[in-house]
C-alpha cells in the first residue's frame, strides 16, 4: 500500500465511527503497527486492509472511491446510493436486472462488474448471498487473465475477496 494515502484515509474513517487503534487492530495486526501504517511510517498488506476495513464495517469501495477513476465510479454510482440508503429492495433489482444482462451479453464484463458490485453490496445488507458458483468462475476467470493491474483490476479483486 502506498504511504500517507490510504493509512491517513483510514485513519480519518476509524475516527469518525469512533472506533479505537485497539479495537481496529485486534487479530490482524498491532495497536503500534496500525498506527505506524495510519502515521505513514509502515506498510500493511492488501488483505490486512482489507480486514481492517471490515472491523471498522467501511466497505473497500468507499476506501478507495477518492483514488480511482471516475469511469469505475460512475459504473457503481447507482447501486453505491442504494447501498448508502440501505435500500435492498433497489439493490435486488439491480442483482435481477444485471444478471439477466449479463446472460444476454457474456463477453461484456463491465456489465458482469456491474452485477458483481450489485451482489457484494445486496449481501452486505441483507446476508443474503446470490453470488452464483457460475458467478465465481467467471469472475476467478477475469482476475486470472488480467495482464496489466490497474486501479479497476483492483477493484474487481476487493469484490472477488468478498465472495
Amino acid at each position: 500500500m502506498i504511504k500517507n494515502i490510504y493509512g491517513a484515509k483510514f485513519r480519518e474513517l476509524r475516527k469518525q465511527q469512533n472506533i479505537t487503534l485497539t479495537k481496529a487492530a485486534k487479530g490482524i495486526t498491532s495497536k503500534s503497527t496500525l498506527s505506524l501504517w495510519e502515521n505513514g511510517k509502515d506498510n500493511l498488506s492488501f488483505n490486512q486492509v482489507l480486514e481492517l476495513l471490515k472491523h471498522i464495517h467501511t466497505q473497500p469501495i468507499e476506501f478507495i472511491e477518492n483514488i480511482i477513476s471516475s469511469d469505475l465510479l460512475s459504473l457503481s454510482e447507482k447501486i453505491h446510493l442504494a447501498y448508502v440508503a440501505s435500500d435492498t429492495v433497489t439493490l435486488h433489482r439491480y442483482v435481477i436486472k444485471k444478471r439477466e444482462l449479463s446472460k444476454k451479453h457474456p463477453q461484456n464484463n463491465d456489465i458482469f462488474l456491474e452485477y458483481c458490485f450489485t451482489c457484494m453490496f445486496y449481501q452486505d445488507l441483507s446476508s443474503d448471498n446470490i453470488f452464483t458458483k457460475y458467478d465465481k468462475i467467471r469472475l476467478t476467470n477475469i482476475l486470472t487473465n488480467i495482464s496489466e493491474w490497474n486501479y479497476k483490476n483492483i477493484f474487481i479483486l476487493v469484490i472477488h475477496w468478498n465472495y
